[in-house]
């Protein structure tokens, strides 16, 4: 009996065009070179920054490569691969981006003349794989350990790929020092490494210190704003008059039972905050809204509080300070209290302050304030 084969029915979009074969290859290996082309150019100590403009008319100059890229946004499959290549380079190891994009441009320019001359495409990439693995045997034949003023160095050229700093020597230095310090047996948490930007004054004015920032300023100008030896409450809960669920009503008859209703809000407010004083809290940091009254008592109690603290830096408080995140203040105990040596309000720039968290009980935070004149340098 006969067997029949069935051709693959393939449907394509309007305008769109179907690539087999040998075209095929060389259409993503042009793609790969064609992006390889863009960014060369920025590689190296003279490499020349880009000036990227996009479809709302934003404007970057940059000349890290996986910003480019991602700027760039690319249609080719091929393309968009080496954009998640770089994507991968960029969040594992933070530099690279552009090496990366190059050296397969380069190792690709070259599969292309294999091609040419009739070398099969599996032949190629078995060769490939073989280079790997002599390339890995080679570097950790030459590799070295890296002392403190490598690393420096290695800092200060990512750096200096990143945007242009007048103090680039003082601050690959200064973030070198402080890395070392936060290290726990050669590991750093990235999750405690903050950077922040500020848009305002020149890149000599960026800070990297050993501290937590929160991104509030204190509730009210009577409260404390610089507090040694703090006793840090998390909280996860509104300092405020409950809210009636379920279209719940409450009925008064007469003014005396709205004063007294009041009262009580007030009363219950009053307790809260007496828990927090219970419990030796000097700093208060939630998550939640704090009300009007609700600040009116955390003022006379003498806590510093702020509120609407995002929950990655309540997060990155808890670790640091050794604070519990409390979602309920009445089941708050001293077991959940962090501690810190030193918390106070700073100004950033003009108008804009923060709350800074230092000497804390536990190791490996970094908080980087990066200043520049411009959004386009910050970033």
């Amino acid at each position: 009996m006969a067997r029949t084969t069935q051709q693959p029915l393939i449907l394509l979009a309007d305008g769109s065009t179907r690539t087999v074969g040998s075209q095929a290859t060389k259409n993503n290996i042009m793609a790969a070179k064609l992006l390889s082309n863009v960014l060369v150019t920025t590689l190296g100590p003279r490499g020349m920054d880009k000036m990227l403009i996009n479809t709302i008319g934003d404007v970057k100059i940059t000349n890290d490569g996986y910003t480019i890229l991602k700027e760039t946004e690319p249609e080719h499959p091929a393309a968009k691969m080496l954009v998640d290549l770089s994507k991968m380079q960029e969040e594992e190891y933070g530099d690279g981006t552009t090496t990366v994009v190059v050296l397969v441009g380069e190792i690709l320019k070259q599969a292309e003349k294999l091609i040419d001359q009739g070398v099969p495409i599996s032949t190629i990439a078995k060769g490939f794989e073989l280079a790997k693995q002599k390339t890995l045997e080679v570097l950790d034949d030459i590799a070295i350990d890296a002392d403190k003023e490598e690393l420096i160095n290695i800092a200060r050229t990512s750096m200096s790929g990143k945007g242009s700093f007048t103090n680039l020597d003082s601050m690959a230095e200064n973030l070198v020092t402080i890395l070392l310090n936060v290290a726990q047996d050669g590991e750093i948490d990235k999750d405690m490494i903050k950077i922040r930007k500020i848009h305002g004054e020149g890149t000599a004015d960026t800070e990297i210190t050993e501290s937590v920032s929160v991104d509030k300023n204190v509730l009210e100008s009577e409260m404390p704003k610089d507090v040694r030896n703090a006793k840090i409450c998390l909280l996860q809960y509104p300092i405020d008059a409950r809210e009636l669920q379920n279209s719940g009503k409450i009925i008064l008859n007469n003014p005396g039972e709205y004063q007294d209703y009041l009262d009580k809000e007030s009363q219950m407010l009053e307790e809260e905050v007496q828990k927090l004083v219970d419990c030796g809290v000097n700093v208060l940091f939630n998550n939640k809204k704090i009300s009007d009254l609700g600040q009116h008592f955390l003022t006379k109690a003498g806590i510093m509080s702020a509120k609407r603290v995002k929950s990655g830096d309540l997060e990155r408080l808890a670790k640091a300070t050794g604070a519990n995140i409390v979602n309920n203040i009445r089941e708050l105990t001293p077991e959940d209290i962090g501690e810190a040596g030193h918390v106070y309000e700073k100004l950033v720039f003009d108008n804009i302050e923060y709350i800074f968290v230092e000497e804390c009980k536990n190791k490996g935070t970094l908080n980087v304030m990066v200043h520049g004149s411009t959004k386009h340098i910050t970033d």
